[in-house]
């Protein structure tokens, strides 16, 4: 079990822990930048968030050990978020409408399936 976690992703160079660790930003960047004038789920907030996100993972490759990479662990969770915000504000309200006004992706799927 620890030899899969701890083993490299296909094309990465992350594990499982890497990608946990990520989320783990993912939550707690979207949760303080909730409740700041950033807010969250709307396509400026996805943008700011998506900016920042390309900005620190520069400046993280200029850096060498832990702090890259929690650098790129923030930076990844940032614009993970921001494709999240972008897609829940301008994407989806659009397949809402094709949908004839379904209001959640698990529905959606079900009508799709259906």
């Amino acid at each position: 079990m620890v030899e899969m976690i701890s083993e490299k992703l296909a094309g990465t160079d992350w594990n499982v822990l890497d990608f946990f660790a990520v989320g783990v930003s993912k939550q707690i960047t979207e949760q303080l930048l909730a409740a700041s004038p950033v807010g969250n789920g709307t396509w400026k907030s996805g943008l700011l968030k998506g900016v920042s996100g390309v900005v620190l993972s520069t400046v993280a490759h200029s850096q060498k050990g832990a702090i890259k990479k929690v650098g790129d662990y923030v930076a990844a969770g940032l614009i993970i978020d921001a494709v999240e915000d972008i897609t829940q504000d301008v994407v989806m309200p659009q397949v809402n409408k094709l949908l004839g006004g379904v209001n959640n992706a698990a529905a959606a799927g079900a009508i799709i399936i259906a």
